[in-house]
């Protein structure tokens, strides 16, 4: 069973059901996670924050960390990304950070 993060409305939605496995939910989330649509954030906190205040679920944004590198060493700098399910999410984030 999921964790209580995701809201019961937001699982429906998606796996027509409020108590999809934890593995489900993973599988489904990796099909779209490298997707085109990540922006990059300087901050996950205050990312988290923002979505919380607006009522976005969880379940439909993750973030991902980018090394840049290619393992050998060297000068990595390390990017940080959200990335959304909904397009409406995405469009809506980049309109209130100036994004867009």
């Amino acid at each position: 069973m999921v964790t209580n993060k995701f809201s019961p409305k937001a699982l429906i939605e998606i796996f027509g059901t409020d108590s999809p496995s934890a593995s489900a939910v993973s599988r489904w989330r990796a099909t779209w996670r490298d997707r085109k649509g990540k922006i990059q954030v300087s901050s996950f906190n205050q990312t988290i924050k923002f979505l919380e205040e607006n009522s976005v679920d969880p379940l439909f944004y993750q973030f991902y960390a980018d090394t840049g590198g290619d393992g050998s060493g060297g000068d990595v700098q390390e990017k940080f990304y959200v990335v959304f399910y909904k397009e409406e999410h995405e469009v809506f984030f980049k309109l209130h950070q100036g994004m867009a």
